[in-house]
């Protein structure tokens, strides 16, 4: 897109000054736009284990430090000082009756009007460490534990039998029913059957992740062992692995977008799928900002992605910025322009002029023969 842009306005003088400002104050290979959002702005926490968008807008978060809701400039955060269960929060949801309802390894926390209600074994939970929240068009708020699964109606809780022994590591509800991922594989449960789906060809029984894509028919299954897809009209899974594409094998999150692209998460990155060909995105220089524990897609399209190094969103591919680390320093720009082979020129304030070519820029300066490094203009 950057190169298309240049082409496009190569003699504006606004373009020249817009790419000067920017490499005068990032300095700094940024290819895509991802925005952090971390201790410093507030959380209180760097490790994001979940995330909800809630029927007001609010973005809410929770990891290894309790819970927190987002407007956009203010974090509003939840820890057992106010009443939260516990401090390590694994999910989050909403029900129809707009109580956010927070999974820890201490029970559900329930949060209506800036009040907690807190539940956990005593209260009928098979077991009190909750990884998993979903809720159902009936309003059915359904909960996976390290041992079963349950379901929250009203301020009632129930057990489901048939997953007493089961550990459930994420849950999504979808047309065909719900959708539990466990160690032992998916199923797909509703009012009159239950469903089996590892036998179909899955790679792996342990299921980190799950997201439905409502124009294709598909369910997309993350595993510890590569992507499966699922098409839920002709019943048959195609998986992919590392040698398709995967940045990892383990799959720890998946999210969809408007345009139908899939966006998977793992523990080295991020990366993008359209059906043809993966892409892929460095979030940050350091490794716990490419660790991805899970993926959100906003009311706005926009992509969060919840790291160990706190929470980031990713706002497009606007712009690509060039800088000391691509070899082109820090000087004001003055002008650029495009030759007949369609390498970038460059002129440029004390440092010369450059030649971009294939990802690479090329430094010319008195050294080389210029009149002088302060460059005002280039012309093929």
């Amino acid at each position: 897109m950057f190169f298309k842009f240049i082409q496009t306005y190569s003699s504006s003088k606004i373009i020249c000054a817009l790419v000067a400002l920017m490499c005068f104050n990032f300095g700094y290979a940024q290819q895509y736009n991802f925005k952090n959002y971390s201790v410093e702005n507030g959380l209180p926490y760097v490790q994001i284990f979940a995330m909800h968008q809630d029927h007001q807008g609010y973005l809410w978060s929770g990891g290894y430090g309790g819970l927190s809701q987002f407007n956009g400039k203010i974090f509003k955060n939840f820890s057992p000082k106010n009443g939260l269960a516990n401090h390590y929060v694994n999910a989050i949801t909403q029900d129809k009756n707009d109580r956010i309802i927070a999974g820890t390894i201490e029970g559900l926390s329930i949060i209506y009007k800036n009040k907690i209600i807190n539940r956990n074994e005593k209260n009928g939970l098979s077991n009190k460490n909750i990884n998993a929240l979903c809720v159902d068009k009936d309003n059915i708020v359904w909960i996976g534990t390290n041992k079963g699964l349950c379901k929250l109606i009203n301020d009632s809780i129930y057990c489901e039998n048939d997953f007493k022994i089961e550990k459930i590591i994420c849950l999504l509800n979808t047309p065909l029913g719900l959708c539990i991922g466990t160690e032992n594989g998916l199923y797909i449960k509703n009012k009159t059957t239950q469903l089996y789906i590892t036998e179909n060809g899955l790679s792996s029984n342990t299921i980190l992740s799950l997201a439905y894509n409502k124009s294709k028919n598909q369910i997309y299954i993350g595993t510890q062992n590569g992507l499966g897809i699922l098409n839920t009209l002709t019943n048959q899974i195609v998986n992919f692995h590392v040698s398709n594409g995967l940045l990892d094998e383990a799959v720890t999150s998946i999210a969809i977008d408007a345009l139908s692209n899939v966006w998977i998460g793992s523990k080295n990155g991020l990366v993008s799928f359209d059906d043809k060909e993966f892409s892929y995105y460095t979030i940050g220089l350091d490794y716990n900002s490419n660790n991805i524990s899970t993926l959100l897609v906003d009311a706005e399209d926009n992509l969060w992605i919840g790291t160990h190094s706190g929470l980031f969103k990713y706002r497009g591919k606007g712009f690509t910025t060039y800088g000391k680390q691509e070899d082109l320093g820090a000087a004001f720009i003055y002008d650029i322009n495009q030759d007949k082979n369609k390498n970038l020129w460059v002129t440029t304030e004390n440092n010369g002029a450059y030649k971009f070519e294939n990802g690479y820029f090329k430094n010319y300066s008195v050294k080389n023969g210029l009149l002088s490094n302060t460059v005002f203009c280039v012309l093929p």
